[in-house]
């Protein structure tokens, strides 16, 4: 098997390893999804705006949480992938509105994992973690509301440690 080589792949494969950096692991007896990684992840809040937040993580273990979240959507993405083979080479009448609703999900976990992959990915934010993250802020800061954000990796601050950023 050969890799793709245009400049498109290349720019994907830098950013992949760029989120989910060496020594990143998924532990698969339990593994750490962003959603544990939420309330067993090793961070801090660096700044806060009115719809932004910076936090500071320990690259390693939130890239696992990544490579781990990604693996789960690209196994239900299977899954689907899966279903829909086996209707479309069974020969057998199937229903239309149904193979499309399995071809939606199976599309949206492939981009999910992929988004999660490359390190620009949407998170939701449960009422708890908003807490949280606002009680970790630094004091005067704007608070965290529940809802979905685009999460995106930011640079590394250092060896142990790297800034992500939650968009509203």
């Amino acid at each position: 098997m050969t890799l793709p080589q245009s400049a498109l792949w290349q720019r994907m494969r830098q950013r992949a390893l760029d989120a989910i950096p060496l020594g990143a692991s998924v532990d698969f007896r339990t593994p750490l999804t962003l959603a544990a990684w939420q309330s067993q992840g090793t961070y801090t809040i660096s700044s806060t705006g009115s719809s932004r937040f910076a936090v500071v993580v320990a690259p390693a273990d939130f890239g696992g949480a990544l490579l781990s979240d990604a693996a789960y959507h690209l196994d239900h993405a299977l899954e689907h992938q899966a279903s829909i083979m086996r209707t479309l080479l069974s020969g057998q009448w199937s229903s239309p509105a149904w193979q499309v609703v399995t071809f939606y999900y199976w599309s949206y976990f492939i981009a999910m994992a992929l988004s999660r992959m490359l390190g620009r990915t949407v998170w939701f934010i449960t009422p708890e973690l908003a807490r949280q993250f606002t009680t970790l802020a630094p004091t005067g800061s704007a608070s965290l509301t529940r809802g979905t954000y685009e999460l995106t990796c930011g640079a590394a601050l250092s060896a142990g440690s790297r800034e992500i950023f939650l968009v509203r």
